[in-house]
């Protein structure tokens, strides 16, 4: 696979998987793996007709996803 970096277009080779690509496409720091898919899936509603694996020569437009921010850190007080 090549590298991706969003917004692109990447064209899929044969029977590769949308989780996989949009993993590779947007990383660990883009939050939740299924927030990606379903931004992919969005901005492709083709997608979805050809099932999980996609067959080779599929257009798909990444778009720009802003990072999720890191949760706040609460502190716990066990004496109040």
């Amino acid at each position: 696979m090549t590298p991706i970096a969003p917004p692109c277009t990447y064209v899929t080779g044969q029977d590769e998987m949308l989780d996989a690509i949009c993993a590779a496409a947007y990383g660990p720091a883009a939050g939740a793996e299924h927030l990606t898919t379903e931004a992919v899936y969005t901005a492709n509603p083709h997608l979805a007709d050809y099932g999980p694996r996609l067959p080779q020569g599929v257009a798909i437009h990444f778009p720009a996803i802003a990072p999720r921010p890191a949760p706040a850190a609460t502190q716990i007080n066990l004496w109040n």
